[in-house]
């Protein structure tokens, strides 16, 4: 029955009569088109337990993926419960727009790929045909591609090198200063001088467009997750008219009773639907191999920290993995820590390279000796750090559609060096964040201001360069008092590592304890910010003991007793 009733709702109801004028000759080609005339059968109907409800999966002609419909049989009447403009509002922009974008790809390379059979089949005719016209129109494109990248590559070399020396005249600076002579007035002059403009490309001969051509083909080539999938699941409840359906491995109830769509399970992960328990209360599902159940009752999961979403045009370098998450204090915003992964040079084929290398330890525990290569790190192996970046979010709402993936606020290109970062530290009211950087190459700490904004970048506000201890990112971390007025850093300016004070407001920097003691250690705040506790040993050089600082005027307050 089932099977009928599905067959008269996907195929009876468009048919409409077609009188051909003047019909040209039927062909192969024209009859099995690369794009068929044939649509998509409908798939799996199920029936409600009442058997009032009929629902299946189907799309109109030439629509990717399988949507869910109901139908009921009471009324007549059919709903369609899923499509790209009713899931946008539990899909990110991103995801949507590539969605579009591939789904005209296909359209366009189907519409291709008839024209050249049809070309082709004219050509045997005896017909005048250029069959070269798709390849050269996509070389062409593929040229102007090329130029665009080029021309951004230019600009980027051009601001690297402005970098490098901009870094290099800070060096012979730090060393002129350290053996106590002037610094050169002179120092890059010549450099920036011999700047020449580089010579242009030769441009590649046809055999060589026609690789790269195969190698963009080869890449752009449609996946599966490219085009909206639609649903991939149905369970009907045990004795209501109610179901749970799979979208994109989230969870979604859909209720007959006032027709009602509610998301249950959004968790990026491919979840799919077990059954409803036995009184309907709830249901059960799976994550991966584990088989979970859950009640309606009481029940909100959301993802806060969405995974990060990147064109198939960026560069596999670029595509960063979220590693840590921080929420600022009032739970209106949160920093994402980012890196890509490693990827060969450029121009190199083969594996992503690792750190350190491969040796062999010899095993003489045994009767005979043998041989096993382990990885292992040495001192002059390159750093082969990950690129890093940072970025700044709002903390979505409980409802609403997802935001748009800002871009990063801070960026580092990794490679061999050797870069640290602290964790990211929120102002208590959320309006502010910081977080401190250390390049030992070029013996630079940084500390960075930044305010609660997706897109504005954070601003240097402390810079040391040359004799600073470098435990200062990994010992101690930027830090805010209680009203936010304040950023407390730590810096070694007098050869002991010290707590300072950046005054946001008044974008001032003073130090808050005076003496030849060292005090790395911060414990907190009084709540009225007036007051710090910190590990110090200025009584004892021995000894770490707590005190109690002013912010106001740095008086220390020892606490305890004297034995202590």
């Amino acid at each position: 029955m089932a099977a009928a009733l599905l067959a008269a709702l996907s195929l009876g109801a468009g048919l409409q009569p077609v009188l051909a004028q003047n019909p040209s000759p039927l062909t192969l080609e024209s009859l099995f088109r690369d794009k068929p005339y044939r649509g998509e059968p409908a798939r799996e109907p199920a029936f409600s337990r009442s058997g009032r409800y009929l629902a299946y999966l189907w799309n109109p002609h030439g629509e990717p993926g399988s949507d869910l419909y109901v139908h009921d049989t009471r009324s007549g009447k059919t709903l369609r419960l899923t499509s790209p403009a009713l899931m946008q509002a539990h899909d990110a922009p991103e995801d949507l727009e590539r969605f579009e974008k591939k789904r005209l790809q296909r359209e366009r390379e189907q519409a291709e790929r008839q024209a050249r059979e049809e070309a082709q089949a004219a050509y045997l005719r005896g017909a005048t045909v250029d069959l070269a016209q798709w390849e050269l129109a996509e070389i062409a494109a593929l040229k102007l591609e090329f130029a665009e990248k080029k021309k951004r590559e230019d600009a980027q070399k051009a601001a690297d090198k402005a970098e490098a020396e901009a870094e290099k005249r800070a060096a012979e600076a730090l060393a002129a200063r350290r053996a106590g002579k002037p610094a050169s007035a002179a120092a890059s002059a010549a450099a920036a001088a011999s700047a020449a403009a580089s010579l242009p490309e030769k441009d590649k001969e046809l055999w060589e467009w026609r690789d790269e051509l195969k190698k963009k083909l080869a890449k752009d080539k449609l996946k599966p997750t490219d085009l909206y999938p639609g649903v991939s699941q149905i369970v009907w409840a045990r004795q209501r008219d109610e179901l749970i359906f799979q979208y994109r491995g989230g969870l979604f109830r859909w209720q007959a009773d006032g027709n009602r769509l509610t998301s249950l399970l959004g968790t990026q992960r491919q979840l799919r639907i077990v059954a409803y328990t036995p009184d309907d209360q709830g249901f059960v599902y799976m994550d991966e191999s584990r088989v979970l159940r859950a009640r309606f009752a009481g029940m909100a999961v959301q993802v806060i920290n969405r995974e990060l979403i990147h064109a198939d045009e960026e560069e596999a370098a670029k595509k960063y993995r979220i590693e840590s998450t921080v929420l600022s204090e009032d739970g209106r915003w949160m920093s994402l820590l980012a890196r890509a992964p490693l990827v060969p040079p450029a121009g190199a084929s083969g594996p992503a390279p690792k750190p350190g290398r491969q040796v062999e330890i010899m095993n003489y525990g045994e009767r005979f000796a043998t041989a096993k290569k382990v990885d292992r790190e040495v001192s002059d192996d390159k750093r082969m750090q990950q690129p890093l970046a940072l970025y700044i979010r709002r903390v979505p709402g409980l409802d609403g559609a997802p935001a748009r993936q800002p871009a990063p606020v801070f960026t580092q290109a990794g490679g061999d060096g050797w870069f640290e970062i602290s964790p990211v530290a929120w102002a208590r009211d959320g309006s502010h964040y910081a977080f401190a950087t250390w390049e030992r190459e070029k013996e630079l700490l940084r500390v960075y201001l930044g305010r609660a904004d997706e897109t504005a970048k954070p601003e240097v506000v402390i810079e040391r360069r040359g004799d600073v201890h470098h435990e200062l990112v990994n010992v101690f971390a930027p830090r805010f008092t209680p009203d936010g007025k304040r950023l407390i850093a730590l810096l070694s300016d007098n050869d002991f590592r010290q707590p300072w004070a950046w005054d946001i407001a008044a974008r001032q920097l003073k130090p808050l304890l005076q003496g030849e003691f060292e005090a790395h250690q911060l414990l907190g705040f009084t709540p009225d910010s007036r007051a710090m506790f910190v590990a110090a040993n200025r009584d004892d050089a021995a000894a770490m003991n707590l005190y109690k600082v002013e912010l106001a005027d740095g008086a220390m307050q020892a606490l305890g007793s004297a034995p202590d």
